[in-house]
């Protein structure tokens, strides 16, 4: 996979753990991922905060032997004499400098988000609160004159003539929280309907990833099965378009054939369960126990042995007789 150093997305500064040292791995190399893991350092964020990677080497430390030996030049002749390689740590620099122009270019834009999302709600409310002023003052104005025919006041007639119009909708953006709430919304509404009770979480089971400026949203969102399906965003009904995200949810996601798997697996587990306590709900009301149960089954052995023996006695005379009969015939 090849990574456009020049063009990075704005989900690369919140990579962590895995998706973080394979993100090193395939910019920098194994030697830069093993030096940035054996430090514990497993995020964007904290590699910044870093102030000199390559500053472990110079600690004696038989964890660092390997390291050592594969990112630098060492002395034969003194041991504690070393360099490290060129491309190295030009490769370090050159990363970290892109890092942190990324996060410098994300922090102003946020910012600037916030203060033109402000701007636009007090404009509102100062538009609404003028309009309030002026409708106070035409109604202050205004003369009541009662009428010849039924005395009652005429103001109703004459404020439907000055009433100064209203504005019925709000041109500003929203916020990043804003647009993560609506489209998270849906999608728990959908999965509810669609995906038989299933509910997915922001967070939990994607992530949204949201980019702002002025009128134009570029919005994509990463599934907990690593499928990142990017979303359209319909400036003039200020909506989202996620039919290529539920789509993929529908047909392609092994995270919800997971959870079908789960929900199935707790249904058999409660059919199981309430059979057994059907099972005793029937002995129960029956007034048995397994005491019971056992004794009913010995008597039930004991009238058959008695059975038995009967029959043998039976067929025990009659062989006896019959043998009295041919004796005495044979006489």
């Amino acid at each position: 996979m090849t990574i456009d150093l020049n063009n990075l997305p704005d989900e690369i500064l919140f990579l962590a753990n895995n998706e973080f040292y394979e993100f090193i791995k395939t910019c920098l190399g194994d030697d830069e991922m093993l030096l940035l893991k054996i430090q514990s350092i497993k995020s964007i964020r904290a590699l910044l905060n870093v102030p000199d990677v390559l500053a472990v080497i110079n600690i004696k430390c038989k964890e660092l032997v390997d390291i050592k030996n594969r990112i630098c030049f060492i002395d034969e002749n003194n041991n504690n004499r070393f360099v490290v390689k060129s491309g190295i740590k030009g490769g370090i620099d050159d990363l970290l400098s892109v890092l942190k122009e990324k996060q410098s270019e994300y922090i102003k834009r946020t910012k600037r988000l916030k203060t033109s999302s402000r701007s636009s709600k007090n404009n509102y409310t100062s538009t609404g609160t003028h309009m309030l002023n002026s409708s106070n003052t035409v109604s202050d104005d205004l003369t009541v004159v009662p009428t010849a025919a039924s005395g009652t006041s005429s103001l109703d007639s004459v404020n439907s003539v000055f009433t100064p119009p209203i504005p019925t909708t709000v041109s500003y953006s929203m916020s990043i929280n804003d647009y993560e709430d609506l489209i998270s919304s849906s999608i728990e509404k959908f999965s509810l309907s669609t995906l038989g009770n299933i509910t997915l979480r922001n967070k939990d089971d994607y992530t949204i990833f949201l980019s702002v400026l002025d009128k134009n949203v570029d919005a994509y969102i990463k599934c907990k099965c690593n499928s990142s399906i990017k979303i359209n965003h319909r400036s003039n009904t200020n909506s989202f378009q996620l039919s290529q995200f539920f789509k993929h949810l529908k047909n392609s996601c092994y995270l919800i054939t997971k959870k079908k798997q789960q929900i199935n697996s707790i249904s058999r587990e409660m059919n199981n369960s309430l059979n057994g306590s059907s099972q005793d709900d029937i002995l129960e009301s029956e007034g048995l126990d397994d005491n019971d149960l056992a004794s009913a089954n010995l008597s039930d052995l004991s009238e058959t042995e008695t059975n038995n023996s009967v029959v043998k006695k039976k067929r025990s005379l009659s062989h006896s007789t019959s043998s009295r009969i041919t004796k005495r015939s044979k006489i």
